[in-house]
Parts: C-alpha cells; structure tokens; sequence
C-alpha cells in the first residue's frame, strides 16, 4: 500500500508510485495544509512556468480536514486555469484527444476541494488507461505501520520529449498531451521505486 494526498493534477513521480503499487490509499484525514499542491499546479507554456491556483475557503483559526475544504467559486478560476490549460496545450500533438475530457473538468463547478481532485484523477487515468485500486484513509496517523516509504528512482528518461528536464514533478497534463498513446502505456511499467 502506497499512502498519497490526492493533488491538483499529480506530477509523474506521483503517478509512477500509482502505478506500480498494489493499492494506493488517499489522505484525506490529516489537517490541511496551506502552501503544497492540494490546490496548486503548474503548467509549461509558451513563457515557461504558469501556477494555477485554485482558490479556497481556508483560515488557521479553526482547523479543517482535507476533505472539508470548500472551493471559492466567486471567482471565475475554472475559466482562467482552462484558458490557461488550452493556450499552453494547444498545438501539443495530442491535445485533440483529450481535450474534451480535460475541458468538462472546467466546466462543472465542484464545492470541494477534494472531489475536484478526485475527479481530475479520475480523467487523468482514464486518458492513460489506468484502473488503479484506491481506498481513502478513515483516520489521520503520523505513523503507520501499515505503509511502506517508498523512494522514487527514475531511470532511462533520456526517450522522454517533455519541455523541461525536471521529470518527476512535471505534471501529468503535460505528459498526456505531448506523448505518443504507446510510450504512456509503457512508461510508468518501466520506471523503478
């Protein structure tokens, strides 16, 4: 079992350990923390790197589980990170295919933070074909035995064609957008943790 914060379109480290675990269990009892990417990514585009930020209910006073964390939807963020998403994927050779998938995540409004996640996780696997086994933790523990540390080591990366040689925090988005359907199918089989 493999224990991972469901985030805001994981990076391919993220993904590696998904993949080769046999089942990956989402924190979603631990208090919330402010500055990691629960509610923040970033994108390659024309002008290099873009952070999107998903705006939140969220004050230190009274603290809140993961999973009780409300999305702002005052502002009009779904369409600024979609026009975001859209410019910097555009002419990427396979942004046609996905491009509906990735747009319907814009245009339905979510009112937490955690089912937005979920479901950009969602469509993330099944644009790579993925069926990962998920469960989500019941309760919050600083250890826990029942979970292994796992340490990523990627090898072989020099086929990978993506705009930047940061690999393992490069975001899914970029991966699937600018890869061959055969390289996403073997790519993460291939990596070692």
């Amino acid at each position: 079992m493999t224990l991972l914060y469901p985030t805001y379109f994981p990076n391919i480290a993220s993904y590696i350990v998904m993949v080769q675990s046999d089942v990956c269990v989402f924190e979603i009892c631990d208090s919330y923390q402010k500055q990691t990417y629960r509610n923040r990514c970033y994108i390659y585009g024309a002008n290099g790197k873009l952070s999107l930020n998903i705006p939140i209910h969220f004050t230190q006073k009274n603290r809140q589980n993961t999973d009780e964390i409300e999305i702002e939807n005052a502002s009009k963020w779904q369409s600024i990170h979609w026009k975001s998403i859209e410019s910097a994927y555009k002419t990427s050779p396979f942004f046609e295919f996905y491009e509906d998938e990735f747009k319907e995540l814009f245009d339905n409004q979510k009112d937490f933070l955690l089912d937005f996640n979920l479901e950009c996780i969602t469509v993330i696997n099944r644009c790579l074909g993925f069926e990962p086994k998920i469960s989500f933790s019941d309760q919050f523990s600083k250890t826990n035995p029942d979970f292994k540390l796992k340490w990523i080591k990627l090898l072989n990366l020099n086929h990978f064609n993506l705009n930047t040689k940061d690999i393992p925090t490069q975001l899914i988005p970029n991966f699937i957008h600018n890869e061959t359907p055969e390289l996403k199918e073997s790519f993460f089989i291939g990596m070692i943790i």
